[in-house]
């Protein structure tokens, strides 16, 4: 028996880190990739929620998982994120200051 376990971290409204469990589902096909990804749109479903709502994933490193959030975690996807954040600090910023991140990119 394979469970896929899925959590949501994120920041609410005061910038505290808050974590949500979504829940556990049983994998009961072939662990591909295209399999995960279907479990886990399902999960994301029952909670009104796409996989374009999520920014990043952190998996075990497993060449399936990779192949089921590839177009989650690239590059691209970070780079466009940390440019659409960069500019809407911009436009809300009214004097000089400067906002703490955390960190968005996991580097091996």
């Amino acid at each position: 028996m394979s469970i896929l376990g899925v959590t949501h971290h994120f920041r609410d409204g005061n910038g505290i880190l808050r974590r949500l469990f979504l829940g556990l589902c049983e994998l009961n096909a072939s662990h591909t990739g295209t399999a995960i990804r279907r479990e886990l749109n399902k999960m994301l479903a029952e909670y009104g929620l796409s996989i374009k709502d999520v920014f990043k994933v952190i998996t075990d490193g497993a060449s399936n998982m990779a192949n089921a959030f590839r177009d989650v975690c690239s590059l691209e996807v970070m780079i466009q994120y940390l440019e659409d954040q960069n500019e809407e600090e911009t436009r809300e910023r009214e004097y000089s200051e400067y906002r703490c991140r955390n960190s968005v990119l996991s580097i091996k």
